[in-house]
């Protein structure tokens, strides 16, 4: 629906839809160039087949009849706080948090379900003015949308290369807190044997320990491609990609087995499947997402077969490093971001850190008091944490 705003209002429309389908796709992509978890097919996706995506909430502002600022958010409730969301905000205390009732009732939630990004989407092309005047306003719509009916609004997994939202979030007086850094990469080679020469510079003899790392899929017969077309393996997909999330993830698994082709079908143009197979095809051991779009892309899903030729063959290495990069050298993609797992691995591949933070929106006095004291405990654990594995 459409609601007409005052004059001195920041924005002359606001429309607010329950589907992304319900908005131009051309209005919505005119915000979201680079952002990889902000494209209109993998919102499409993330709608019909990530469980905490049962309630989205899509708010598009206009100003003259242009889009001015977009925001995509997922509603909450109590008993959803052992998923995503509560693992971001209470780590593995989310479950009794939720049995005691001690999380709110209602909470909006603005980021990506899957990955990191800010899902307050503007255009960048028109520098901080811009963004100054078309984030204050959403914020502002937001505000008085839930806060003023006691809806918190937890905007999360923001990374820092997004000045203009941290700044503007923080001097909307939200409440701030922090999680786990991410790895990136920025890809400044003219091709992939430069990138790994360069490694040679982070340890001295990390470029032929890579080298070597690259050549053991040919040698024990495993072959490694990146499909753009993948429908065909869903299945498979679907199956290590639960596997792996039920394996190594404190919250239960994200997405339903109908994941793949709901990415094959919305999101086609701007996903590659990396899959490694044995040369006569036999064999399915291990797949890794490649999400991109503009310069950047992202690797937000991996899946291996927890077999002893994956290891003899590197596979884990090659999907989730070596060869989305050489993809994005060879499609002039310029940034990629590696999640947060396995940070040292890494870094010593040539990776680095990034600072990711969390903030609350909350009106009320004594929720805000709440939300507050909350963030600020959470903020020093993930500090001592970071701290700690750091020695």
């Amino acid at each position: 629906h459409a609601l007409t705003l005052g004059q001195r209002a920041l924005a002359d429309e606001i429309v607010i839809a329950d589907s992304i389908t319900e908005l131009s796709r051309d209005d919505w992509s005119s915000l979201t160039e680079n952002d990889v978890y902000g494209q209109y097919g993998w919102l499409r996706t993330v709608e019909t087949a990530i469980r905490d995506a049962s309630q989205p909430k899509y708010f598009f502002l206009y100003r003259d009849g242009n889009p001015l600022v977009a925001a995509a958010l997922y509603g909450h409730t109590r008993r959803d706080m052992s998923g995503r969301l509560g693992d971001l905000l209470f780590g593995r205390a989310a479950e009794v948090i939720r049995k005691l009732r001690l999380a709110p009732g209602r909470t909006m939630y603005c980021g990506p379900l899957i990955g990191q990004g800010r899902h307050v989407f503007w255009n960048k092309q028109y520098g901080p003015e811009h963004a100054s005047i078309s984030i204050r306003a959403m914020l502002e719509v937001l505000n008085n949308q839930f806060t003023v009916d006691k809806v918190p609004v937890v905007f999360g997994r923001i990374p820092e290369d997004e000045p203009d939202l941290l700044r503007e979030l923080r001097d909307f007086g939200c409440i701030e807190s922090c999680t786990w850094p991410i790895s990136y990469i920025d890809l400044k080679w003219d091709s992939f044997d430069d990138y790994v020469k360069s490694l040679s510079g982070v340890s001295k003899n990390m470029s032929t320990k890579a080298r070597r790392e690259i050549s053991a899929p040919a040698k024990r017969g495993v072959r490694i491609q990146s499909l753009s077309t993948f429908s065909s393996n869903a299945e498979k997909i679907d199956r290590l990609f639960l596997q792996n999330q039920s394996k190594h993830a404190t919250e239960p698994p994200a997405f339903e087995r109908s994941f793949v082709d709901s990415l094959a079908e919305y999101n086609s143009g701007q996903s590659v499947m990396n899959i490694a197979e044995t040369d006569d095809g036999s064999q399915f051991l291990g797949c890794a997402l490649l999400l991109r779009a503009g310069t950047s892309a992202a690797g937000p899903l991996i899946g291996v077969e927890n077999d002893d030729l994956n290891r003899k063959a590197f596979t884990y290495f090659n999907l989730s490093l070596y060869t989305p990069v050489r993809y994005c050298l060879q499609h002039n993609i310029s940034r990629l971001y590696l999640g947060s797992g396995l940070a040292r691995m890494k870094q010593k591949r040539g990776c680095g850190q990034m600072n990711v933070y969390v903030f609350a929106l909350a009106a009320p006095v004594f929720p805000r008091l709440a939300w507050r004291c909350w963030m600020w405990l959470h903020r020093r654990w993930i500090t001592m944490k970071l701290t700690r594995e750091s020695v």
